[in-house]
């Protein structure tokens, strides 16, 4: 977990699997790297894309499988 000079939080470990992410109220605003080409990782844009809690909780966190990894994920994660 680190927090870039923009100010969003990133969630990974150095890889192309990196997120950032800002959460405002109930909103969540994630940026997640295009893979949509066969570009280099370094090279690819950031898509924006925005959502609420509640609907990252409802599509993520229904199996015990997702809770468990979102639960560990979410221990190590900054709120402001």
């Amino acid at each position: 977990m680190s927090t870039a000079d923009n100010g969003r939080k990133t969630v990974g470990y150095g890889s192309d699997g990196d997120v950032q992410y800002q959460i405002n109220g109930n909103n969540v605003t994630y940026w997640t790297l295009d893979h949509s080409n066969d570009t280099p990782a370094y090279k690819q844009k950031m898509i924006e894309h925005t959502t609420t809690l509640s609907e990252l909780k409802q599509e993520f966190y229904t199996a015990g499988n997702q809770r468990q990894t979102v639960d560990i994920i979410t221990d190590n994660m900054d709120v402001d």
